[in-house]
């Protein structure tokens, strides 16, 4: 396990793509940027770091010196701190639904649920298996499904703090209030999809089940699974209106206006009769 002293090291030496010169009868080694030994060095390392760096399999020794090895730099990239764990952490920055339905930005582990690892597949023709819509509301049915206290929730929470105006506040009356507005726009999402459908989203959505788990349980065919859940999704879409150009509980996009009314399409039909005549 490294300590927080030599996480940092290794990133400053990422950020600056810097090399650590071997030298002998010293304390410290330098850190020069790109291993040019004609240049001051950025900072100094610590023997006694540099050998536990080299042990957990951090740093590789070049020609030029210890260089920062490529899977360090994936943990670094991908992960809160240099351990093992997390090789398996994928950040990505998202616009993710917190109280009340508000957008927020937010860095998302996207190997985290079945629908980020189903949103990062794609089919043979190289398209994703699930648009950017479908996820979206796949998002938002999760959030209301757990405010609502179907699911799991956390025993403290920050997103609620209490403010003396304006604000959300954390008794008891408000907290039934936010379950039953949740519970109530569930009921509303679950009918819209249908039954049957609904099925699929909220295991995989909110319960993170995985797709095989859901047709083993449901006696479903090998491989229907995904099939319902994008139904289910489009059903949900349109429902929450999450498609561009299509209004809220519509399944088909608005037509575009009438470039001429009735009156004026008549009038500028005659004047290109009148046209044609001359």
């Amino acid at each position: 396990m490294l300590s927080p002293h030599q996480v940092q090291i290794l990133r400053r030496l990422t950020h600056h793509k810097a090399v650590i010169c071997v030298t002998t009868g010293c304390d410290a080694m330098p850190a020069k940027p790109l291993g040019d030994k004609r240049k001051r060095p950025l900072f100094w390392v610590p023997v006694k770091d540099m050998q536990a760096l080299e042990s957990y399999g951090a740093l590789e020794l070049h020609k030029d010196g210890y260089r920062v090895a490529k899977s360090a730099e994936r943990r670094l990239k991908y992960g809160r701190d240099g351990t093992a764990k997390n090789q398996h952490y994928s950040l990505e920055e998202r616009d993710v639904y917190i109280q009340g339905g508000v957008k927020r930005k937010a860095a998302v582990n996207t190997r985290l649920t079945t629908l980020d690892r189903l949103a990062r597949r794609t089919d043979y023709d190289g398209r994703p298996l699930l648009d950017a819509p479908l996820i979206e509301a796949g998002e938002r049915f999760t959030c209301d499904y757990h405010a609502s206290g179907h699911g799991l929730t956390a025993t403290q929470r920050y997103d609620i703090a209490g403010v003396e105006e304006g604000g959300h506040s954390n008794n008891a009356e408000d907290q039934f209030i936010r379950a039953a507005d949740a519970k109530a726009r569930v009921q509303e999402a679950r009918e819209a999809m249908g039954a049957g459908l609904d099925v699929a989203v909220v295991a995989v959505c909110c319960l993170d089940q995985s797709l095989e788990a859901v047709e083993r349980a449901e006696r479903w065919a090998s491989g229907s699974g995904l099939t319902v859940l994008k139904l289910g999704l489009q059903k949900l879409s349109a429902h929450y209106g999450t498609v561009a150009g299509v209004k809220r509980g519509a399944s088909k996009p608005d037509p575009l206006p009438d470039p001429y009314p009735y009156a004026e399409r008549n009038v500028h039909a005659r004047t290109k009769t009148h046209a044609r005549r001359k």
